[in-house]
């Protein structure tokens, strides 16, 4: 489940019975404003001058100088979240999130008051309602649809965003690879008849408080970074298209009328797995590439069948090499 503190910045969760999700996000790239009544539509973009944000000196990052100097761990983890803003407005009035939607609530999504959604189903009709979403996901297949060139645009990743993914699918994946081979002589698991090693204290890395950690440095870096100035490298690292069509939103305007965030501005703007480009980086590059195209699999098919072949032509070779000098 998502920590309370940290809406929209959660760990994964398993999601067995639902095979579609579907997201719309018409919200989130335009300036919504449905109602003067609603907290924040009549905010002025800078709270403490009226006019723009790069206008306001006290949430505007004057220095757009590369700074690859991280702040350290305890800094981040003395952070109270309303001292940050947080959580996040996100999911306020409608706005609709819903785990699981069944198809008889199909038409609340179309709902004039519904301004954007974020909801999982497992129906297949949903998946042809194609004018409501704007980003479909589908877990079975590992696919995600972005129809809009623009907003494909604004959600890419940027290599920063590829080495932090890239570091939780490994932690995870390593951690999820030793409980699975250190398995009882019955065949149990581990985690079941012996101590949580995470609950020990020896097994951090990897573990639920671990992940929860890291969406929460991301968070924060991103909300420091969001006041630097368009175009430096702080801000772009978390893909510029997406800083300039959040800092847009409804949501961005009631969080810097929250404002100002006197803790959070100590904080180091920038990427918290910003660095210079590695050969690593490119090998990441190319596989989220790969796997965003969708001839991917017809891909690693043909491959995996041809290296499959090269094998047994090389063995049947090599017997017949032999049969013929003996």
């Amino acid at each position: 489940m998502s920590p309370p503190e940290f809406n929209g910045a959660a760990a994964p969760t398993t999601a067995a019975n639902i095979t579609t999700k579907m997201v719309n996000l018409k919200a989130a790239t335009a300036t919504p404003n449905p109602s003067p009544s609603e907290p924040g539509d009549d905010v002025p973009l800078s709270p403490t001058t009226g006019g723009s944000l790069s206008q306001d000196s006290a949430l505007t990052e004057t220095d757009s100088s590369v700074n690859f100097c991280q702040s350290p761990p305890e800094k981040f983890a003395a952070l109270v979240p309303s001292d940050c803003g947080l959580p996040l407005e996100i999911f306020t009035k409608g706005n609709l999130l819903h785990p699981y939607l069944s198809l008889q609530y199909l038409d609340v999504l179309s709902a004039p008051t519904t301004r954007a959604f974020l909801v999982g189903a497992s129906n297949t009709l949903f998946i042809h309602k194609r004018p409501l979403y704007d980003v479909l996901v589908q877990l079975e297949e590992g696919k995600i649809e972005i129809p809009d060139p623009d907003l494909k645009r604004q959600l890419s990743l940027s290599m920063e965003d590829l080495r932090f993914a890239e570091n939780i699918v490994r932690q995870v994946e390593a951690v999820s690879a030793t409980l699975n081979t250190n398995k009882a002589p019955n065949g149990t698991h581990p985690t079941i008849n012996h101590p949580d090693v995470f609950l020990e204290g020896v097994g951090w890395v990897g573990g639920e408080e671990w992940l929860r950690y890291q969406f929460k440095v991301y968070l924060l870096s991103l909300l420091r970074s969001s006041v630097c100035p368009e175009g430096s490298r702080e801000y772009e690292v978390f893909n510029g298209n997406f800083m300039t069509a959040w800092k847009g939103t409804h949501n961005f305007r009631v969080w810097v009328a929250s404002g100002p965030y006197t803790s959070l501005m100590e904080l180091t703007p920038g990427h918290p797995h910003a660095g210079h480009l590695s050969m690593t980086d490119m090998r990441i590059r190319l596989s989220h590439t790969i796997q965003g195209l969708d001839k991917s699999r017809r891909i690693n098919q043909t491959l995996a069948t041809t290296g499959t072949a090269v094998v047994k032509t090389k063995e049947a070779v090599g017997k017949l090499c032999s049969n013929c000098i003996l």
